[in-house]
């Protein structure tokens, strides 16, 4: 058994003590402290086992059978002298520490081709202070880990803000959007994309498409339930802006919603000067049909209605009428205004004008 032992024989040597024992146990020929050495050596025997069989094992990335092996060592090793634990608990700990990190990282990869990114993320971070810390891995493989942890974090964050895009939730997509090309920028490193160029495009024309979006629907809402002409204005003004400082401009796709954006602009504009000429009307309609009217009593001059007609030879024409109201039945009062654009001014108008 010793001469096994010493040649590092250990299956051999194991069972040579392991008989040894029992013939012990069954007569007191052997001396005390020579049973405890058998022990004793038996202890190590079986650790030296259990622990090559591991590592063995771990060199051929028999993941499961060699954390079987390294439980047994563990158990073996609390058997030995503290000179031997001590000795050999680093090594096993360090064995330990390698395997967690392969499981982990198998299972990050298994979730990370499932596009799993974020099982994958946590799989892969959960050992990273671990392989960072010990080693328990080569230079080029923990180099790998950090570029998928970098790629899982991109592809976790873009998949965020396409769910956002599909629910509607527009500031939500763009929020995700910018953080995936920041994750792209700080970690270009990391990240060895044969075309980052086009990822980052990808992602810059992603983020303007999810911004027109929100602005366009933005505007409309202005525009129809609010009534808020100016600020839907200035909303497809931003939509033009956004465009011409894009590397996207001369795309058909933007070029036509920069061609739409402006048209809306210049409707908008239209409507917000006829708006501004009727309700100029409808702030001094007592006064205007006083002067035309000179029977007309102010006071009794209410529910002013403006009607824009039409616009002929420079001049925009509206309709004004209102009620006058006193002793006698409500009178309904017509008049046509008209403003001359090129002089700036306001005047009574007739059809045969």
């Amino acid at each position: 058994g010793e001469q096994f032992f010493d040649q590092e024989k250990w299956s051999e040597a194991e069972e040579r003590f392991r008989k040894l024992l029992a013939v012990s146990g069954k007569n007191t020929l052997l001396p005390t402290n020579t049973i405890e050495d058998i022990k004793s050596k038996l202890s190590f025997t079986r650790f030296s086992l259990a622990f090559n069989s591991a590592k063995t094992l771990l060199a051929s990335q028999k993941w499961q059978e060699a954390a079987t092996e390294l439980k047994k060592a563990k158990v073996q090793l609390e058997t030995l002298p503290e000179k031997d634990r001590h000795k050999y608990s680093v090594e096993l700990n360090t064995a330990l520490a390698k395997l967690n990190f392969e499981e982990y990282r198998k299972q990050g990869d298994d979730f990370f081709s499932k596009a799993d990114w974020l099982n994958a993320l946590s799989s892969y971070k959960s050992v990273l202070p671990t392989v960072e810390e010990g080693n328990v891995a080569p230079p080029e493989t923990l180099e790998a880990l950090r570029e998928n942890i970098s790629r899982a974090e991109l592809y976790a964050t873009i998949d965020k803000g396409n769910k956002a895009f599909a629910a509607g939730s527009w500031d939500e997509a763009i929020q995700e959007y910018n953080k995936a090309s920041a994750i792209l920028t700080s970690s270009q490193a990391q990240i060895k994309f044969s075309d980052s160029n086009v990822t980052r495009r990808r992602i810059d024309r992603i983020i303007l498409q999810t911004t027109i979006v929100r602005d366009r629907q933005s505007a409309e809402s202005q525009q129809k339930d609010k009534k808020d002409l100016t600020t839907a204005r200035n909303i497809y003004r931003q939509i033009v802006a956004n465009i011409t400082k894009s590397g996207f401009t001369t795309e058909e796709e933007f070029s036509e919603i920069k061609k739409e954006s402006l048209a809306a602009i210049q409707s908008l504009d239209e409507k917000i000067y006829q708006a501004d000429k009727e309700q100029y009307l409808r702030d001094n309609f007592r006064k205007l049909f006083t002067e035309n009217y000179p029977a007309a009593i102010s006071e009794n001059l209410n529910n002013p209605v403006i009607t824009y007609v039409k616009e002929s030879a420079g001049k925009m024409i509206f309709k004004m009428q209102c009620l006058e109201t006193g002793a006698g039945r409500p009178l309904m009062l017509i008049m046509f205004y008209a403003y001359d654009k090129a002089s700036n001014r306001w005047a009574f108008f007739s059809e045969q004008q």
